[in-house]
């Protein structure tokens, strides 16, 4: 059995960012590293980041932070202690820095994918099956203090504020839901956040309030050994215990995180998409309930994790009554073998060397099925996805 992370080529290039696979794949369970080994093992995805991870420099201008500084202030809580568990949330520290999906320590069936000889960097991304063994192991690791986190309570991030949005009470004090929540112990919400970033789950950075925000940062809480907490909820102070859920906790109100199809006021025709999969039960869906007295069609991606490309290029060439083209432009690190491989499957990609950096960019052009229900469109883009589609 391989026994270090820098043994294992973990990432896997898609669409310019970097997925990491899952740092321990091949290391038995429960088995230990020394210090070095996994200070050489952090040192390895450092230089990957740097090799691989085309907006770090964006990422540093825009948050602030220094990446090599921020690995040298984990690598220092590396100790001749420091269990795998330990060493695996420094893992996902790491990565959390990024502050972008794709980077991150996945289970077993996320991992299974990129192993079939169907995904066209399959051969450059020395992934076997052997390989997936203990993947769930190592990505349950990062989940493991959820189960100790059992209040209840769930907050939104709206510009630069942070709001309870789970009606509850606690010893007698009622908290309703759209009260601001300013403080956790005394130390101002957001500045908590900064303070301890990295440990977040759910981490984002507010562009427009320049800051970094996470509605989950109980879960954090653990790792921060803050087993009771105080949360200056309006102008009271709420006592909380990890461990014990809230009283009265009653639901939120939510975006459903559900996939449907469904026909409003007999001509809009609304598509809630949560995840970009399930291609053919959105086709099927499709030709079963439209009607020619569709006027609309909303498309709704709104929180969605991301998925797969050809799902909504298929939707959509069902959808459509001619032709429509799109720019695809994305920019990543140089890398031969990435490169080739992604011409081999991709022949009609172009490419421009500038540096260290390649350019890939091309125009594509969605076809109308032959079964497409012809519907007269106007779509807006974003990037490489749509936002909506609506009548022209």
């Amino acid at each position: 059995m391989i026994k270090k992370v820098k043994q294992i080529n973990n990432f896997i290039f898609y669409n310019g960012l970097i997925i990491f696979l899952s740092c321990f794949v091949n290391t038995i369970q429960g088995q230990s590293l020394t210090k070095t080994q996994m200070q050489e093992d952090l040192l390895f995805l450092q230089n990957h980041i740097h090799q691989y991870f085309y907006p770090l420099p964006l990422l540093e201008q825009r948050t602030g932070i220094s990446v090599d500084t921020e690995f040298d202030k984990l690598k220092h809580e590396i100790t001749s202690t420091t269990t795998i568990e330990e060493f695996t949330d420094i893992i996902r520290q790491g990565l959390n820095m990024l502050n972008d999906g794709h980077s991150q320590i996945i289970p077993q069936y996320s991992l299974m994918g990129f192993i079939s000889p169907k995904y066209y960097l399959s051969s450059i991304g020395n992934v076997s099956l052997a390989d997936t063994a203990n993947a769930d192991y190592f990505y349950k690791l990062t989940v493991a203090n959820d189960p100790k986190v059992k209040t209840g309570i769930r907050t939104k991030f709206i510009d630069g504020t942070y709001y309870n949005i789970r009606p509850y009470t606690v010893n007698g004090i009622p908290v309703k839901s759209g009260e601001k929540i300013t403080a956790i112990n005394g130390i101002p919400i957001n500045l908590f956040i900064q303070d301890n970033y990295l440990k977040m789950y759910n981490l984002f950075w507010s562009s427009s309030d320049r800051m970094y925000y996470s509605n989950f940062f109980t879960r954090a809480l653990p790792l921060l050994n803050m087993e009771k907490f105080t949360l200056t909820a309006g102008n009271r102070d709420v006592e909380l215990e990890l461990d014990k859920t809230v009283e009265d906790l009653q639901k939120e109100h939510s975006q459903s995180n559900i996939r449907k199809m469904m026909i409003l006021d007999d001509q809009i025709l609304y598509i809630r998409m949560p995840v970009v999969t399930d291609e053919e039960w959105y086709i099927n869906e499709l030709l079963r309930i439209y009607t020619p007295t569709i006027s609309k069609i909303i498309i709704d991606v709104r929180s969605n994790p991301g998925g797969d490309d050809g799902v909504w290029n298929s939707l959509l060439r069902k959808i459509i009554d001619k032709p429509l083209t799109y720019k695809f432009h994305v920019g990543i690190n140089h890398n031969d073998s990435i490169e080739k491989a992604l011409s081999s499957a991709f022949p009609e990609l172009n490419m421009i060397r500038k540096g260290y950096t390649t350019e890939i960019y091309t125009e594509k052009v969605l076809l109308p099925d032959s079964n497409s229900v012809r519907f007269n469109v106007v779509a807006y883009w974003r990037g490489s996805g749509f936002t909506n589609v609506r009548a022209g």
